[in-house]
């Protein structure tokens, strides 16, 4: 219920409804003639379908200027029966147990927030190297780790040989049997052609 003071006593009412209107639905209203107010002008009652049409219509009308005269509004819980006011109850307690939840979700996030590290979005991730077992090659190839060059594949080396460039002390080893062998085979072809040219042309 709101009690509205200060209206100008030019017959106002349907101008008036239509300016609470404008924030929600007029059950019923009517002037107040027995209201003490000020001279030339009137005092109106009007009841709103919902408390809260009934607040915001208060919040904006309150002080308003009306047909150059500043609106007075204000509750009038006077006027409620025992039913309007037990509902009022009703909803406040309904509005305080949302507001109340609201606060308590707060906190718990606020707290969840302040228990969890903080990761700094400026520190670059750097990926982290992969380590992957590496082939011995020395059981591949038998060289002097104080080689300069690698070693040829498929050669061996023996045990005391450098590939450095600056060594000299390697000498290829030749087998004295297999060499005997092959002049002598050489010698013996030679002495064929000589003396058996016919079969040499042929």
């Amino acid at each position: 219920y709101l009690v509205v003071e200060n209206v100008p006593a030019l017959g106002l009412t349907k101008e008036l409804l239509e300016l609470f209107a404008l924030y929600g639905t007029i059950e019923e209203y009517r002037c107040l003639d027995d209201y003490p107010c000020e001279e030339f002008t009137d005092v109106y009652w009007i009841k709103f379908q919902s408390l809260p049409q009934a607040r915001a219509a208060k919040r904006k009308v309150d002080d308003h200027i009306f047909f150059s005269s500043n609106l007075r509004v204000r509750y009038g819980p006077e006027y409620e029966t025992i039913v309007d006011t037990r509902q009022k109850l009703i909803d406040r307690r309904h509005v305080i147990s949302i507001k109340t939840n609201e606060k308590k979700d707060e906190n718990t996030l606020t707290k969840f927030q302040k228990t969890r590290p903080i990761q700094s979005n400026d520190a670059p991730s750097h990926p982290v190297p992969v380590m992957y077992p590496q082939e011995d090659l020395s059981t591949y190839y038998n060289y002097s780790i104080q080689s300069h060059e690698p070693p040829i594949p498929g050669v061996g080396y023996p045990t005391s040989f450098s590939t450095s460039l600056t060594s000299t002390s390697y000498q290829p080893h030749i087998d004295s049997n297999s060499l005997s062998s092959t002049v002598n085979a050489i010698r013996q072809r030679i002495n064929d052609a000589s003396s058996n040219p016919t079969s040499t042309k042929k």
